[in-house]
């Protein structure tokens, strides 16, 4: 395992911005990997590329420690095209993980501790992609293998046997979650002011469910047709919000104005139906919607971002405390992993052996006891032969079963031992 060895750049050390600038086309990579492969200074056996809204490393299979001047070439390589002083200021903001340490960062990514969101499943995906898209390419073998084997199994382990992804942790997801709650039929029409990031994953989410009838108000109509297009909704300027507000049986608003949009005049406008009741969802800072507006008769249930927010705290801590469990399971496949390459290695040391033995037995026969054999009668030859074969298997099964025994700390059964040999 001291060969794992990971590189990381990550949204806890670089903005956004900076780690858009380490994303490579794919059609890219396959030049890029190879150079870094070509390269005699890094010795790079196995690697791959991953790249996520949040997060891009690089995993690999070396006997070269990650130094700084590692990392320096390594990166001089790959970004061949950035200037000095960003490469030496990636080399200041990089994470790297080595042997068991490697093996656990990975662990830990796929089950989404190293998320923004704790407990999404997104990037295990991510990461099985990337790996799968690299392999296809040549670029990994044995060890990434049975790494990502294992790295698969642990995040699948952790989200089917602890609660790490239950309860939602983003306003847009606890909101939509809050609206499906009251289970409205899909054509049931849904009014949003404002197509900024967090209307847009909640409706997409909503859309995801089967929700199909939105109206979008938003300052910039083509903010409001991108969004509407994707969702198959219907979209005007917010100049026009009271002229082609539609009837609804929902309101979303999030948007960055300073006062409220939805103010009681407003609301005795847009609210053509008064008897009919309406869910108010205002995800904004400061509100979208006049505390007065929240109080009318007709409004069946209101949801800010302040209430939303108390409920994500009590989430979140609940999903902390299921990290501590999945922890558990974490150390108990880093275990594992360590004793599946330890077996791995001791395959491939004994890889020969088998032939070996079979070399002994035929240059036995053949050559030194062959005048002897050629003198005995053809029951006790067939005997030799059958002893012979017996003694083969058994020289080759019992000093590998032994070596697993001894890596697996396996206690053979008292007085036995594998093929029924006592001792």
């Amino acid at each position: 395992m001291n060969n794992l060895k990971v590189i990381s750049f990550t949204h806890k050390n670089l903005s956004l911005s900076d780690l858009g600038n380490l994303v490579v086309p794919k059609e890219d990579i396959l030049i890029k990997l190879s150079d870094l492969k070509n390269s005699d200074l890094l010795e790079i056996k196995e690697i791959f590329y991953l790249a996520t809204c949040n997060r891009v490393e690089f995993v690999l299979s070396t006997p070269i420690p990650l130094t700084d001047e590692f990392i320096s070439i390594f990166i001089n390589i790959f970004y061949s095209n950035l200037a000095p002083d960003l490469i030496y200021f990636l080399l200041e903001k990089a994470a790297y993980f080595e042997g068991i340490s490697a093996a656990k960062h990975l662990f830990e990514v796929s089950a989404s501790f190293e998320s923004i969101v704790i407990g999404e499943r997104e990037i295990g995906r991510q990461m099985r992609d990337a790996y799968e898209f690299c392999r296809n390419l040549g670029f990994t073998g044995d060890l990434l293998r049975l790494v990502m084997k294992q790295v698969v199994k642990n995040a699948k382990e952790i989200f089917t046997n602890t609660r790490i992804a239950e309860k939602p942790i983003s306003v847009a997801s606890l909101a939509a979650r809050k609206l499906i709650n009251f289970q409205l039929p899909f054509d049931a029409p849904i009014l949003l002011i404002g197509a900024g990031e967090t209307n847009t994953l909640l409706t997409q989410y909503l859309y995801k469910k089967g929700y199909n009838n939105f109206t979008i108000f938003n300052r910039t109509l083509e903010k409001a047709k991108n969004l509407a297009e994707r969702i198959n909704g219907s979209y005007y300027e917010l100049s026009k919000l009271e002229e082609n507000c539609p009837n609804f049986d929902v309101l979303i608003t999030c948007t960055s104005a300073p006062t409220p949009i939805i103010t009681p005049d407003i609301w005795e406008i847009i609210n053509k139906d008064s008897e009919h009741k309406k869910i108010l969802i205002d995800l904004a800072v400061p509100f979208n919607i006049d505390k007065k507006v929240t109080a009318a008769p007709n409004v069946l249930e209101y949801y800010s971002v302040e209430s939303l927010k108390i409920e994500i705290e009590e989430n979140l801590a609940f999903r902390l405390k299921e990290v501590e469990e999945a922890k558990i399971i974490i150390d108990q496949n880093l275990n594992e992993l360590h004793q599946i390459l330890r077996l791995r290695t001791l395959e491939i040391s004994l890889g020969s052996y088998p032939e070996h033995i079979k070399s002994i037995r035929t240059n036995a026969l053949n050559e030194v006891f062959a005048k002897e054999l050629n003198q005995m009668d053809e029951q006790s030859l067939d005997l030799i032969h059958r002893m012979m074969e017996y003694m083969e298997k058994k020289c080759i099964s019992v000093p590998m079963v032994l070596a697993k025994q001894k890596i697996l700390n396996i206690t053979p059964e008292k007085h036995r031992m594998p093929g029924n040999i006592k001792i």
